[in-house]
């Protein structure tokens, strides 16, 4: 016996981008911010903020080659606790026009700071409540 093959419905999108219908304003959004982000974690300046916060591992963990500073609390950490921060925060980008968000994101190395995971969650959480 043959086998009815499906029909798959498709779905209207509710809210259409204008550049692209098929997707829905929500997925290009997440597309652009994705992209970006992925930008971010290649850029120099960023790679130079953590180059300059960091000094050989004090520690007895012989794996562990860095550690780095925190600009706040000053205390120093290992590489995966610390994240590079705006030191001016990047702000809403969809307030924004790409190229603005491009210009707040892209920033050189005297915007830029160090950060343990705390102080950066503290920082952040006081510039959402602003």
């Amino acid at each position: 016996m043959a086998r009815k093959k499906s029909v798959r419905k498709r779905r209207a999108v509710v809210d259409p981008c204008p550049s692209h219908p098929s997707w829905s304003m929500a997925r290009y959004r997440t597309f652009v911010r994705s992209a970006m982000r992925r930008a971010w974690l290649k850029w120099p300046p960023r790679f130079e903020a953590l180059k300059l916060a960091r000094r050989p591992s004090q520690t007895a963990n012989k794996k562990q080659k860095w550690e780095f500073q925190c600009a706040i609390c000053k205390q120093w950490h290992m590489g995966k606790s610390v994240s590079v921060d705006h030191i001016t925060p990047w702000g809403k980008i969809w307030e924004l026009s790409l190229a603005e968000a491009w210009s707040r994101l892209l920033v050189g190395i005297h915007q830029l700071q160090v950060l343990c995971k705390d102080c950066h969650d503290h920082k952040t959480a006081e510039e959402d409540s602003a």
